[in-house]
């Protein structure tokens, strides 16, 4: 896995698929869902791309 700020440049692989989210934390819910992906998309030669938001707390 590679984790890669929005300040820094990043050109994603031509084949990919991204799931979006506020992910708080990898638990087995999102790892679910994330290896869920890579198996589906195995045979395909995709990427699989993880877009991650950081939720700011209300005050």
């Amino acid at each position: 896995m590679k984790i890669i700020s929005f300040n820094e440049k990043f050109s994603s692989p031509e084949k990919s698929v991204v799931t979006i989210g506020t992910f708080d934390g990898l638990h087995l819910g999102h790892r679910e869902i994330i290896e869920a992906l890579k198996k589906n998309l195995k045979n395909l030669d995709f990427a699989v791309l993880l877009l991650h938001f950081i939720r700011i707390q209300e005050q």
